[in-house]
């Protein structure tokens, strides 16, 4: 069972058919109903992240924080800073 305020990470897809994109959103829109808090992307080439761009915005609410670095360093980099000085929120 996933818990509240989970976060998603998708890293290294090289590409994706067009006719995947019906089930990528069914993922996206289950994600977000079980409590999706944040999705973290690894993105070497940033030009092939506009179709999870399109999508996001459909399918993830403006509470979901989305981040995509070019690198899985950066990426980790990222999280353990915010596990360091987390949000008071």
């Amino acid at each position: 069972m996933l818990r509240l305020g989970f976060a998603f990470w998708r890293i290294s897809l090289d590409s994706m058919d067009s006719a995947a994109a019906h089930h990528v959103a069914e993922i996206m829109d289950a994600l977000a109903e079980k409590g999706l808090a944040s999705v973290t992307r690894v993105m070497p080439d940033p030009h092939k992240d506009i179709g999870f761009n399109i999508l996001s915005q459909f399918h993830y609410g403006p509470e979901i924080q989305i981040a995509t670095f070019e690198t899985l360093a950066d990426a980790l980099q990222s999280m353990a800073r915010s596990v360091d000085s987390p949000s008071t929120e």
